[in-house]
């Protein structure tokens, strides 16, 4: 499954080329970020960045900035990175997009999924379906946590639906990105109550199709 990098890596830093340094520290941000665990203008600790990744610091600097040109982080001089803050008007923007996107995914996917992709499709959904389930019964902290165990769910789903497309040029110019910054936008203000039951049978409807 394709999913995150927020464990700890196996390999010591000593034995990873600095390109695939760079990539692991990089989704390990991302999905740090992603997931809820960094809010939206929360300041970024490179310290326990380079810490959790048994690194030194100078990755994690260069992999924030590399985040700030996608628009991820924003670099405050003399303070360090935060989580990029969005208007209201940035989150209808970046739905449009991936409105725009997953409409063409969808009909690509329905043309080139195979059997494997499409029982992938199904597992996850079940992890969504069971997830929610969970959610329904929890509180506080509880109630947090499997949340962002729901999104990584949905987050899965979608990228499954992605690369299902075969198009390589559409998941590496923007797809990945896109769905990536809605599971981002998913923290913000929402009734995941009422969405939930409506996300669970858009999937069972795709999986369908």
């Amino acid at each position: 499954m394709r999913g995150r990098a927020l464990s700890r890596p196996e390999t010591s830093s000593a034995t990873i080329d600095r390109p695939n340094l760079n990539h692991i520290v990089r989704e390990h941000v991302k999905g740090t970020i992603f997931s809820g665990f960094i809010k939206p203008g929360d300041k970024v600790s490179e310290d326990e960045i380079a810490k959790t990744l048994g690194i030194s610091r100078t990755p994690v600097k260069l992999a924030l900035t590399e985040l700030a040109t996608e628009g991820l982080v924003e670099l405050v001089p003399r303070r360090g990175a935060f989580v990029r803050q969005f208007s209201d008007n940035d989150v209808i923007e970046i739905y449009e997009i991936r409105e725009a996107i997953e409409a063409l995914a969808a009909r690509l996917a329905a043309r080139h999924i195979t059997e494997e992709g499409i029982q992938s499709l199904k597992a996850i959904n079940s992890r969504f379906e069971a997830v929610a389930e969970d959610f329904l019964s929890a509180t506080g902290e509880k109630k947090q946590r499997i949340l962002r165990d729901m999104k990584a769910a949905d987050l899965d789903f979608h990228r499954e639906l992605l690369y299902a497309t075969g198009n390589k040029h559409l998941i590496d110019f923007m797809g990945i990105q896109v769905i990536e910054f809605h599971s981002f936008l998913y923290g913000y203000p929402r009734n995941p109550e009422v969405e939930m039951p409506i996300t669970r049978d858009q999937h069972s409807e795709i999986i369908k199709a």
